[in-house]
């Protein structure tokens, strides 16, 4: 398969170690098949074109992103800042990828204290995985009500709320009311909310 003018053989020979080259940023054998990030391009591009591209490679790195981000939340202890950023691009690829079988993953990292370390100002590690959990319950796959819990604590988080509110909102429209009641006070979502639930929820979005 040709994908960015380099031909691609499926399945490649470890696609986790693959994936785990590629995010952590090395340069090996698992690495040396992949064209190197544009300049304004994120390392896990490759891979949402990859799966964009081919139902193969989308189901392959599907199952390798799931078995990867287990091990790395798994291991996660303290929090280092290269495995902060390659978690962050991880959780990235699993929302961009459909990958709701990494869902279980992302509500850990939602939850872990060392998932308070940052990623970009304004943008921690906690704030990334409930994007990506967000995202992919807007994916059509289901209304996963077993991540209400997780949202619904996360309201009470001024730097969570925006984003767990677009989540319940957007699954559980008719309780819009209760959710603004358990927003942080002086909490304004402004026009965010109105612009997330149209990015994730845009068939149901109940503001419209």
């Amino acid at each position: 398969m040709r994908v960015r003018n380099f031909e691609f053989e499926f399945p490649p020979p470890n696609l986790e170690a693959l994936i785990e080259a590629r995010l952590s940023g090395a340069r090996g054998p698992y690495v040396s098949p992949l064209p190197l990030p544009a300049h304004d391009e994120d390392p896990a591009d490759i891979f949402v074109d990859l799966a964009e591209s081919d139902s193969a490679w989308r189901e392959g790195l599907r199952a390798a992103s799931t078995q990867l981000l287990s091990r790395w939340v798994a291991e996660f202890q303290r929090p280092d800042p290269d495995r902060v950023r390659a978690l962050g691009e991880l959780c990235y690829l699993v929302a961009r990828i459909g990958n709701t079988n990494a869902m279980p993953q992302l509500e850990m990292l939602v939850t872990r204290k060392e998932s308070t370390a940052l990623l970009h100002p304004g943008e921690d590690l906690r704030l990334r995985a409930l994007r990506a959990l967000v995202g992919l319950m807007g994916s059509g796959h289901g209304q996963f009500p077993q991540y209400r819990p997780v949202l619904t604590q996360s309201l009470a988080d001024p730097k969570l709320a925006l984003t767990a509110l677009v989540g319940l909102i957007g699954v559980w429209p008719d309780e819009i009311d209760t959710f603004l009641q358990q927003l942080p006070g002086n909490f304004d979502h402004g026009e965010l909310l109105q612009v997330g639930l149209d990015l994730v929820f845009p068939a149901k979005n109940p503001l419209r």
